[in-house]
């Protein structure tokens, strides 16, 4: 292949076209990049550019705006699989950031102008920006950075090295579990409680019962019809499109029995949020929290704990990352009911164990090992004494408390959750 022709790795497969392109790194040779364009007319407008930009001296650099743009283009593009509204929303970030830091040029993104724009942005804001929201806006352009820097317009990655906000100990929002009893105390006085924010109560207990028993967020909640449910499978399932998840996947997830015949409180919801099979069950406020609130109300339970950890919206989600950690669950299985990247973020800040749930979970792991005091007492010191056969035994009997008893569970989601809200 020469400099303008342009090449597919897998032709057929729908991937983009690839071609020749002058990178200023390793001493400006020429590299295969993937142009973005998956139509080849397109694709070969891309290469002719590329020698173009390489005969005039144009690789770097370019105005901030236009890289965006070309940026946002790429995530669009690119293998991995991202949401329209997370495209949106990061085009709009980057935007603000640099009218914020005045960049004009991508050469005027550094690292100290890039953080005095996040200061100034947060400043705006009343009560200022949270490190979560701080370190979400230097994740975006950094990774405009990045992209940068290997599509060969910038010499380097500025924000290469730059540190994160620290996030222990400066949580905004401390979210605390609904307990088993308080949920259905909650589904009970929602039906009672009248029209809120457009919804009735039924429709509001069968939303607040399918966050808790799914784990789904607020904007995928509000995009299930009738046709998104199958009651053919034990438990039954929701399944969500891609287009209203927050990684771009479809999403397929049980409901899980938080509450008794918890499939007969679906089932009855859907026949009075029945809009046609195609539509959406429900139009949900922009401030569910304002209504999770009123509903708390009416319940008994407060918004606000005497800790200071909240009850909106976002902390049903929670509470089935604290009951599967108190039910036993592994990790791992957590992490995937709740469609997390990465364990860390299940364990942070989507388990809500109290001091009381260490306690006893704690205890339940010791006074587990008591009915395992005969292998554990007298082999244990001066092992050398008896039989192999007898140390043998004991060795396993050691090695079936740790089969029954991993700290995968309960135990290790508590000392994970430790340090989390």
């Amino acid at each position: 292949m020469k400099r303008g022709d342009v090449w597919q790795p897998r032709p057929g497969k729908g991937m983009p076209w690839y071609a020749w392109r002058r990178d200023p790194r390793g001493g400006g040779g020429w590299r295969k990049r993937s142009t973005g364009k998956r139509e080849q007319r397109a694709a070969l407008q891309v290469a002719a550019r590329w020698i173009e930009e390489a005969e005039r001296g144009r690789i770097r650099g370019g105005s901030v705006v236009a890289a965006i743009e070309e940026y946002v283009e790429a995530m669009r593009l690119s293998p991995g699989v991202t949401s329209e509204r997370h495209v949106a929303e990061t085009r709009s970030l980057l935007v603000r950031l640099c009218a914020a830091g005045g960049f004009a040029t991508l050469e005027d993104v550094t690292a100290e102008r890039v953080f005095g724009a996040i200061e100034k942005m947060s400043r705006a804001w009343p009560g200022g920006w949270s490190h979560a929201t701080r370190n979400g806006a230097r994740a975006a352009i950094k990774a405009l950075t990045r992209w940068a820097w290997l599509d060969g317009r910038l010499e380097r990655d500025p924000l290469a090295r730059t540190k994160r906000w620290p996030m222990e100990g400066f949580e905004r929002r401390r979210r605390r579990a609904l307990k088993p009893a308080e949920l259905e105390r909650l589904l009970e006085r929602c039906a009672g409680n009248g029209t809120i924010a457009g919804l009735a109560g039924y429709q509001r207990s069968l939303l607040y019962l399918l966050a808790v028993a799914t784990g789904l967020r607020l904007g995928e909640l509000g995009v299930l019809t009738v046709r998104s449910f199958d009651f053919s499978v034990d438990p039954p399932e929701v399944r969500v499109p891609g287009s209203a998840t927050k990684n771009g996947r479809e999403a397929v997830q049980a409901i899980l029995p938080v509450v008794e015949h918890s499939d007969e409180w679906v089932r009855r919801g859907l026949g009075i949020c029945r809009q046609g099979t195609g539509r959406a069950m429900w139009e949900l406020p922009r401030r569910a929290a304002e209504m999770l609130r009123e509903d708390l109300r009416a319940a008994g339970i407060p918004f606000v704990d005497e800790d200071g950890r909240r009850l909106d919206f976002h902390a049903l989600r929670g509470t089935l990352g604290t009951w599967l950690a108190l039910g036993g669950a592994t990790q791992q299985v957590a992490q995937k009911l709740l469609r997390h990247a990465k364990p860390e973020t299940t364990a942070r800040h989507y388990t809500h164990l109290e001091r009381g749930d260490l306690t006893r979970a704690g205890a339940a792991a010791v006074c587990s090992l008591r009915g395992k005091d005969s292998a554990m007492s007298s082999g244990s010191i001066g092992a050398n004494r008896g039989s192999s056969k007898e140390a043998d035994r004991r060795s396993d009997a050691m090695a079936g408390v740790g089969a029954t008893d991993s700290p995968s569970g309960a135990e290790a989601s508590a000392r994970q959750g430790e340090g989390g809200p």
